[in-house]
C-alpha cells in the first residue's frame, strides 16, 4: 500500500495505507502490552524470564571479540578464545615452591580501632588514580566518570561511608532502587497491574527481607525505606501527581510500615501457637482472669533500655491486642485473613506514620 501511494500520490491510496499502518501499530502495541503483562506475572516464580526480557531490551551487548594468537592466527569460536585466555593466564601465574606454606606474621596492637577517619583529599586522590580504561563495577558507573568528577564526589562518598559506619550497616535500598531503574527503562507500557506484579516480585522482597531482625526504629530510617516505594509508585504516569497515600490506595499496596507491623503479628502467632519450634523468644502467657483480653494474652515485661524495648520479643507484645476471633485462628492463612479484615480501617495501611 505504501509503494502504491508513493507511485500514484492518490488520496484514496494514502487513506488505505494510513488505515493499515495505524491498525498494525495498534496490534503491535497490544502485543507488547500482553508480553510485558506475561513477564510481570511470571517474575515471581520465574525471574529468569524478567531478566531475559530486560537483556533483550538493552542496546549494548557485552562479549569477547576475536583474539589474536602469538603465531598471528585468529581465535573466533568460544572454545578457541577460552584456550587463548587460559594459556595467557597460565603464563603469568607465579609458581609456588613445594613444601609447607610460610607462617603469617603475628601482629599486636595497643588499642582497639574505634574510629576510621576519612579525608576528602584522600578520597579524591583514590578516585583520580583509577584507570579510565577499566570496566564499570557492580554499580554500572563508568570509571572515567569517577575520575572526571572526583572533586565533586569526594564529599558525598565520605558522608555515605560515615553513615554506614555509624549505623553499622550498608544502605539496604541501593539494590531495590537499581531494580526500579531497570523496570523503568525496560517497560514501555507500565500499567497498574504490571507494575504491582513486578514490584511485589522483585523490589518489595528486598526491602522486607529479615525485617523482624533489623526493624528500623528511627523515623529517618523508616522514611529511607518507605521512600523507595514512594518513588516506585510514581513510575505510573497517571498517578505521579497524586499524593502518596492516594497512590497506595489506588494500587492496593499497603505501606511498608504497615507490612512490617503485620509481619510481626504473623511471626508472633507462629511462636505462640508452636509453629516456630526452634530458638524461640520467651513469651509468657498472662494468667486467666476477668480482665480484658483474649486467651493468648501475653505479659509485657519491663525494659530498662530503649534498645531492649525494640527487640522483637518486646515490641510485638503491645500490638498483640487483637480480638479473640483473630488470635484463635486455626491456621496461619486464616490468621492473615482475619488480621487483614480487622485492620481494614487502620490508618497506617496507606498513610505511614513516619511521614506524619
Amino acid at each position: 500500500m505504501y509503494r502504491r501511494w508513493i507511485e500514484t500520490r492518490d488520496g484514496q491510496h494514502y487513506q488505505e495505507y494510513a488505515k493499515a499502518r495505524n491498525k498494525a501499530a495498534r496490534e503491535c502495541r497490544k502485543a507488547k502490552i500482553r508480553l510485558e503483562k506475561t513477564v510481570a506475572e511470571q517474575a515471581k516464580r520465574n525471574p529468569k524470564s524478567f531478566w531475559s526480557y530486560v537483556k533483550a531490551k538493552t542496546s549494548t551487548r557485552s562479549g569477547i571479540g576475536d583474539l589474536k594468537r602469538d603465531d598471528g592466527t585468529i581465535a573466533s569460536t568460544d572454545k578457541e578464545k577460552a584456550q587463548v585466555l587460559n594459556d595467557f593466564f597460565q603464563s603469568v601465574f607465579t609458581e609456588e615452591p613445594d613444601g609447607e606454606l610460610p607462617k603469617a606474621p603475628q601482629f599486636t596492637f595497643n588499642s582497639p580501632l574505634t574510629n576510621i577517619d576519612f579525608k576528602t583529599e584522600d578520597i579524591r586522590k583514590l578516585l583520580t588514580k583509577l584507570k579510565s580504561g577499566k570496566a564499570a563495577g557492580p554499580d554500572d558507573i563508568p570509571t572515567i566518570l569517577l575520575t572526571e568528577t572526583a572533586e565533586a564526589l569526594a564529599l558525598p562518598i565520605i558522608i555515605i561511608f560515615r553513615k554506614s559506619l555509624d549505623e553499622g550497616r550498608v544502605p539496604t535500598t541501593t539494590k531495590a532502587n537499581r531494580i526500579l531503574g531497570v523496570i523503568r527503562r525496560s517497560f514501555d507500557h507500565l500499567t497498574d497491574h504490571t507494575f504491582v506484579q513486578l514490584y511485589k516480585a522483585l523490589v518489595r522482597p528486598i526491602l522486607e527481607y529479615g525485617h523482624s531482625v533489623w526493624q528500623p526504629v528511627l523515623e529517618t530510617l523508616q522514611q529511607d525505606i518507605e521512600d523507595v516505594q514512594r518513588r516506585a509508585t510514581k513510575l505510573i504516569g497517571h498517578l505521579k501527581d497524586k499524593p502518596y497515600p492516594e497512590r497506595l490506595s489506588i494500587l492496593k499496596l499497603p505501606s511498608l510500615e504497615h507490612r512490617r507491623r503485620r509481619g510481626d503479628m504473623i511471626d508472633l502467632f507462629k511462636y505462640v501457637t508452636g509453629i516456630y519450634d526452634a530458638s524461640r523468644p520467651i513469651f509468657e502467657l498472662a494468667p486467666n482472669s476477668n480482665t480484658r483480653g483474649h486467651s493468648k494474652k501475653l505479659i509485657k515485661k519491663r525494659s530498662r533500655l530503649a534498645v531492649r524495648s525494640n527487640f522483637f520479643s518486646e515490641r510485638v507484645v503491645s500490638g498483640w491486642s487483637l480480638p479473640e476471633s483473630v488470635v484463635s485462628a486455626p491456621s496461619v492463612n486464616a490468621f492473615k485473613n482475619r488480621l487483614d479484615a480487622h485492620w481494614t480501617t487502620h490508618p497506617a495501611i496507606y498513610n505511614p506514620e513516619c511521614y506524619n
